[in-house]
């Protein structure tokens, strides 16, 4: 009946010292009972939560935002970083306790929300959030952006260039080596001697062709003439 009563002003006061009795009954209290109040709270949370209707439930977190985003505005930043610390534990504690469906449910939630929050963020934007948007959207931000883009493919082009480079490299060496370990026609082959080259190609005319191919030239008569000498026959 008194709260019923009582003025905005009294309710604020009210509240106010009800959160700093919580805040140092709270930094007295032990490991389980702090607990031990927490799963209280979340059975009465979800009991109330349970009956309440949609319109209630609404406003509840409209109220749970606004509360959030003011803490949020007055915490420093090491427990900014500390709070997203914790609620990411907390989730990946809560996903690997959950079911496949739970998961699969947890996730169209999510979008639903993300998709919801961003169409709100388009219709309610502040005009500064509008200008900055703007200016990101504007042709000096697309050009700066087309530049990085650039800039990134010619790295990646360049490294897999090398790459290339490098496995040609590999290539012309194994056949290097090979054809330098190949006997000489007049020395004859050991059927159990099989060389290297025997790997990679299996004739004379695909040895040519592999090599014309990393050395980016072409083989003449004489340079064929000189194959034959070092076994490529």
């Amino acid at each position: 009946m008194n709260r019923a009563n009582e003025t905005s002003e009294e309710t604020q006061k009210r509240q106010q010292m009800e959160a700093e009795r919580a805040n140092i009954n709270r930094s007295n209290e032990s490991p389980e009972k702090a607990n031990e109040r927490k799963e209280r709270n979340a059975e009465r949370a979800n009991i109330h939560r349970a009956n309440e209707s949609a319109e209630k439930a609404n406003e509840r977190k409209e109220r749970n935002a606004e509360r959030t985003n003011i803490h949020r505005a007055n915490e420093s930043p090491e427990k900014g970083n500390e709070r997203r610390q914790m609620d990411a534990e907390r989730a990946n504690i809560n996903r690997a306790n959950e079911s496949p469906e739970k998961a699969n449910e947890q996730k169209e939630t999510n979008a639903k929300r993300m998709k919801v929050n961003r169409c709100n963020a388009r219709v309610n934007q502040s005009p500064e959030k509008a200008k900055v948007r703007k200016e990101n959207q504007s042709p000096e931000k697309a050009k700066e952006l087309k530049e990085k883009a650039a800039e990134r493919n010619k790295k990646y082009r360049l490294k897999k260039k090398a790459f290339q480079e490098a496995r040609k490299e590999r290539m012309r060496n194994q056949i290097m080596r090979s054809v330098n370990q190949a006997p000489l026609p007049d020395q004859g082959i050991n059927p159990e001697d099989v060389p290297n080259i025997s790997q990679y190609v299996e004739t004379r005319e695909s040895i040519i062709l592999a090599y014309e191919h990393l050395m980016k030239t072409e083989l003449k008569a004489n340079e064929n003439s000189k194959s034959h000498r070092l076994g490529l026959a």
